[in-house]
């Protein structure tokens, strides 16, 4: 095992020298050992020998040590049935469980209230238990001796599927696992503790540290190392919140963020103030809203880096302004002058950095019509082309860009005023790389976007952006791509892709629906309701009106087979001859029903008993077929589609 070793650190510091020249402590208590295994080594003349000539435990206590030393050495007498007899002096008669603790405190801490302010004599007495079983109900009896009022720490236990924290919550609170805090920790201050877990070696807490707590808050617990190089070193042993633990009334918090989105300083409207917004993240992934005024932004413009992680302490909580409110969280942040800010690897003892943030809910580019004005969404796109920057009518400076997502769809970035001097002239100057960026909190009338750049030149970008570039410079949207193909390869193409079927039409159903109601802001559809009136829209998260929309499924065929599609909105309007209001009353209001078959090449009326037919011919919905193209919607799986279903738009 030895010569292992010692092959090991050689082969490690890559040397012949013994142990690869580290220093190693070898101890054995046994002679045997040595005898059996170390002298036999080859090693065992290249080891210095040192042996230990004083007991230092026998320096305060040399009867007890002479009494130990006599029972190792099996000279200490025994009684006729061969046991060794304790002497009275060491043994606590046994009347009741409480009573004899009691005296077993009294002569271990004498005088407890008012010697207990004492560090060593609080460091020097410890009770041992033969079983882990009694620890607890013995340092609740000891802590309840001391004086002061007590401090009750609470823990929080949370099962790893949060569906099943209600089931397991009272079980979890009986458990107090090895190595762990109890779930109820109860403290007074000048009473004595353990650290569990190395916090910082280097500034001598280490699992085993023994403090002695001075202070207790809220959420944290002050104490001072009691013994050691590093005695009466005092420490903040304090709790991280979460961000949705933090009110304006909570006092004296810490919380480690990381800073997901950062933009530029700006005035306000009536240009009296300037402002800074910063959008933060907690290792739970929650996310706040900061806002730095002012002279403020200088004097902390160093602090608050882009993905860096820091201990923010005390910020200025507060309830946004009504009509203000966000969807990141009830509450917002105001950075100032007087709150702490402490970069993680700055801090003792030193933290981890939070991972780069994974909660980014990108909006791609088919659902830009479906945007309301005052919403703000984030995309990723590959910036294809661009122009020099121009002025509006109003003498307002823009710049276009042409940016493309995954799913192959161009459309166009406009950058205003000041933008343009900072993401503008980077994008324009980097156009040849073919620049990947990720544009924050895009809207109707303002953009802002961090530029990420990664080398991904292709043929067909280079193509594109000749083709997108007009003679005089500037730029023009078309589409991607043209291609055309059959049904049979419509399963091969990618989710989300965008592409041109040529093929005929026919109605998959002639009793389908032909109606449904959506939310007027977000377009979200509630095939299972039909009546129109104000909701709650749980996708938009807003009150809304319930409003109709033309929408029927058709089948879709050519030589290499057949797929199902649905015709929607203003195509399905031309093709029926209807509005959608027009159709919602038919079929909802006179309760009538709305059939379509295939005859001839026209539209025919027939009326019957409570009916209203309109028959659709293919002719008229395949009319329409060489100038829409197919996109595919999703399943009931997040990330596939379903090659049997897709969407016909304009």
């Amino acid at each position: 095992m030895v010569e292992a070793f010692d092959l090991l650190l050689r082969d490690l510091m890559e040397t012949n020298t013994l142990f690869g020249g580290k220093i190693v402590v070898l101890v054995w208590k046994k002679d045997d050992f040595i005898r059996e295994s170390l002298l036999c080594s080859e090693i065992w003349n290249q080891l210095e020998k040192l042996q230990l000539s004083k007991n230092m435990r026998a320096t305060k206590d040399p009867e007890f040590c002479e009494y130990l030393m006599r029972i190792g050495d099996g000279k200490e007498k025994t009684n006729d049935h061969g046991k060794i007899e304790i002497p009275h002096s060491l043994i606590i008669p046994f009347t009741s469980e409480k009573e004899s603790l009691n005296v077993l405190f009294r002569n271990t801490y004498p005088d407890l209230y008012t010697c207990c302010t004492k560090t060593s004599f609080i460091t020097s007495r410890a009770i041992l238990t033969t079983k882990n079983d009694f620890i607890d109900e013995i340092n609740d009896m000891l802590i309840s001796q001391f004086p002061n009022t007590e401090k009750v720490f609470i823990a929080i236990d949370e099962t790893i599927d949060p569906k099943d924290q209600s089931e397991y919550e009272d079980f979890l609170r009986t458990l107090n696992p090895t190595g762990l805090p109890p779930y109820k920790l109860t403290l007074k201050k000048n009473c004595p503790i353990m650290l569990l877990r190395n916090l910082n070696p280097c500034e001598g807490l280490c699992n085993g540290t023994r403090l002695i707590c001075t202070d207790f808050k809220p959420h944290v617990i002050s104490a001072t190392i009691s013994s050691g190089d590093f005695k009466n070193t005092h420490f903040n042993m304090a709790e991280i919140y979460t961000m949705n633990m933090i009110t304006p009334d909570t006092k004296d918090w810490t919380c480690k963020i990381q800073v997901v989105d950062k933009s530029r300083p700006r005035d306000n409207k009536d240009k009296t103030t300037k402002y800074q917004v910063l959008i933060l993240q907690d290792e739970e992934e929650n996310q706040v809203q900061a806002t730095i005024y002012s002279t403020d932004i200088t004097y902390i413009e160093k602090e608050f880096a882009p993905f860096k992680t820091y201990l923010v302490s005390v910020a200025h909580v507060k309830v946004p302004p009504l009509g203000y409110e966000n969807s990141l969280n009830k509450f917002i942040w105001t950075l100032d002058k007087n709150i702490i800010v402490e970069p993680v690897e700055e801090v003792k003892p030193p933290q981890d950095p939070l991972p780069p943030p994974r909660r980014l809910a990108l909006t791609t580019f088919d659902t830009f019509e479906y945007q309301p004005k005052e919403i703000e969404f984030d995309v990723l796109a590959i910036v294809i082309n661009g122009s020099p920057s121009t002025k509006t009518t109003t003498g307002k400076r823009i710049q276009e860009f042409i940016i493309m997502d995954k799913l192959k769809k161009p459309t166009k970035l406009t950058l205003w005023e000041d933008f343009i001097d900072h993401e503008g002239v980077k994008l324009f100057n980097q156009l040849h790389d073919y620049p990947i960026i990720l544009a924050r909190k895009i809207g109707k009338s303002s953009t802002a976007a961090e530029l990420r750049t990664i080398k991904t030149i292709e043929t067909k970008l280079v193509s594109y952006k000749m083709k997108s570039t007009t003679p005089i410079g500037s730029i023009m949207l078309i589409p991607f791509e043209d291609e055309v193909i059959s049904v049979a390869n419509i399963q091969a193409q990618p989710p989300g892709q965008v592409f041109n079927v040529e093929a005929e039409l026919s109605l998959s159903s002639k009793d389908q629906r032909f109606s449904v109601l959506a939310c007027s802001n977000c377009k979200q559809l509630f095939t299972r309701y039909n009546v129109r009136r104000e909701i709650y829209c749980t996708s938009c998260h807003r009150s809304t009106h319930l409003i109709p929309r033309c929408q029927f499924e058709v089948t879709i065929k050519d030589n290499s087979g057949f797929a199902t599609a649905t015709v929607s909105d203003e195509i399905a309007e031309k093709m029926l001859h209807l509005t959608s209001e027009e159709i919602y009353e038919i079929c909802f209001v006179k309760l009538e029903h709305f059939c379509c078959d295939s005859r001839n090449n026209h539209f025919l009326h027939s009326s019957a008993v409570a009916t209203v037919c309109r028959v659709l011919q293919p002719f008229d919905v395949a009319m329409w077929m060489p100038y829409v193209p197919v996109l595919f919607a999703e399943n009931e799986n997040i990330f596939s589609y379903n090659s049997s279903y897709g969407y016909i738009q304009e």
